[in-house]
């Protein structure tokens, strides 16, 4: 695909499901597949979660916290203004809305 479609970073979690993380279009992502490798219909919609800020996202690393909260890092903004972008998920793979300063 073109550049910022994908997955970046994967992690698995405590109960050997996986997180994918990354961009998709204008979008950050964040995939849960369960242990048999299908996306888990319990995260998110049908599995996948995306945020759409103002400015095109593509998310390049992640952690996971000690609650099931995932960190999903990358870069927004356009060539000529280029940020840090962090997305904080909640465990059921909505976008926490106590998470920093979001521009919607």
């Amino acid at each position: 695909g073109q550049h910022g479609q994908g997955a970046y970073a994967v992690e698995v979690l405590a109960d050997g499901s996986l997180l994918a993380g990354g961009g998709c279009g204008r979008a950050v992502s964040l995939a849960r597949y369960t242990t048999t490798g299908h996306l888990d219909p319990g995260f998110g919609t049908n599995g996948l979660s995306r945020f759409t800020p103002v400015d095109p996202s593509h998310g390049f690393d992640m952690a996971i916290q000690s609650d099931g909260r995932a960190l999903l890092a990358g870069v927004t903004g356009l060539s000529s203004s280029i940020k840090l972008g962090i997305t904080r998920f909640l465990s059921n793979g909505s976008v926490d809305p106590s998470f920093g300063n979001r521009r919607t």
